[in-house]
């Protein structure tokens, strides 16, 4: 007998939390638009029917839709904004490298969108988010004009995982951080 502490969502019943977890696993960089293809799946109608009325997914002709609430579990803890708060808006010489704000009216702008997208499928557990917004910090405060002003896109960072070549700019006293651990 094995002992599993899972925390479903109480609208699920434990078989199409299985097949959300399932999904949540696949590695969306490899995916189009977060599609995924319905033969994949030998699950029956029943349990995907209970996703989608219960907005978890959406079945197109094309294939499962993941909807952002099947987002409770993996990396929940990870806060976005902070690592948006962290990152320049633009370079030394005025180069934009993101938006300056997240919303544009009531909507959240398409560069912020994309880059939370991202950042939450790029960085796997609340440890290694601490990591990188230490990284981005250590960058503020350590590197130079030029360097700053060489700085890639938010998309271009995230998508590159720039954070494992700034490990540099981190001081003696707080380089405790190996590149490949985030």
């Amino acid at each position: 007998m094995i002992e599993v502490d899972i925390k479903a969502p109480s609208d699920l019943s434990l078989g199409a939390f299985l097949v959300l977890q399932v999904i949540d696993n696949i590695d969306t960089d490899t995916l189009l638009d977060e599609k995924l293809p319905i033969s994949i799946y030998t699950t029956n109608k029943k349990i995907l029917n209970e996703l989608e009325d219960n907005d978890y997914i959406r079945v197109t002709i094309d294939g499962i839709i993941v909807t952002d609430k099947c987002n409770f579990n993996k990396n929940s803890k990870i806060n976005f904004d902070e690592f948006w708060d962290n990152f320049p808006e633009k370079t030394p010489n005025g180069r934009s490298l993101r938006t300056a704000n997240k919303k544009w009216g009531d909507d959240y702008t398409k560069d912020f969108v994309e880059a939370k997208k991202k950042y939450i499928a790029a960085i796997k557990n609340i440890d290694s988010h601490n990591k990188v917004i230490k990284v981005l910090k250590a960058k503020k405060n350590n590197a130079s004009i030029e360097d700053k002003n060489y700085e890639n896109g938010i998309l271009v960072y995230i998508n590159q995982r720039k954070w494992q070549r700034d490990v540099k700019y981190l001081t003696e006293s707080n380089n405790n951080i190996n590149s490949k651990d985030i």
